[in-house]
């Protein structure tokens, strides 16, 4: 490491030091005592009954990859050529699809969970069953999301502000982000 940046790296972590620690603006929530007895004091043989459960067919649908980066450029058709149907010995104009290069930027999906050790270690079937359990919710939490934005896309509550729920900015393009470009219009309706 080039000695400017260890001085500054140096600096850095004295200045943490000093201060005591790193305040975020998110709030830990970390499991509790009272987490810890709801689940010793259910019956094992019948284990933990999920209502929280769903199938995720869409990610199915869609491929993925890992990129090189943060970003990626991507080919967009925008417009299609226009046909139609004609007569024998008759022309049309010719036509042609319109294109556009996008530069699409990602972001870290990165569900965070922490829990104190002695509060793990009160788990009646061990720590490791209780991280194992914790991480299944991660898991289906993280599906339900990679599913919310394949439908809903960026689109939020800053944009919709009648859909609170509906997106993620930093997420990806979804269904509705396609569609309202090709529409034109609000494809979110509500019933009420």
């Amino acid at each position: 490491m080039p000695k400017s940046k260890e001085n500054e790296l140096k600096k850095f972590l004295d200045a943490i030091a000093s201060y005591g620690g790193i305040e975020t603006k998110f709030a830990a929530v970390m499991p509790t005592l009272v987490d810890i007895a709801i689940a010793n004091g259910s019956d094992k043989a019948i284990g933990l009954i999920d209502e929280t459960l769903e199938v995720h067919p869409e990610l199915a649908l869609v491929g993925a990859r890992s990129i090189a980066g943060i970003n990626y450029r991507t080919l967009v058709r925008t417009v299609l050529p226009t046909v139609a149907f004609r007569n024998a010995n008759e022309g049309y104009e010719s036509a042609k699809a319109t294109y556009e290069n996008r530069l699409v930027e990602t972001f870290i999906f990165n569900p965070r969970w922490e829990c104190d050790k002695a509060i793990a270690d009160r788990y009646e079937d061990g720590p490791e069953a209780f991280i194992a359990m914790e991480a299944s919710a991660i898991m289906e939490a993280s599906m339900q999301k990679l599913c919310e934005c394949f439908y809903y896309g960026l689109t939020t509550a800053a944009v919709e502000p009648r859909h609170s729920t509906a997106g993620d900015l930093k997420g990806f393009p979804g269904l509705h982000d396609a569609m309202g470009l090709i529409v034109g219009t609000d494809l979110i309706i509500d019933a009420a």
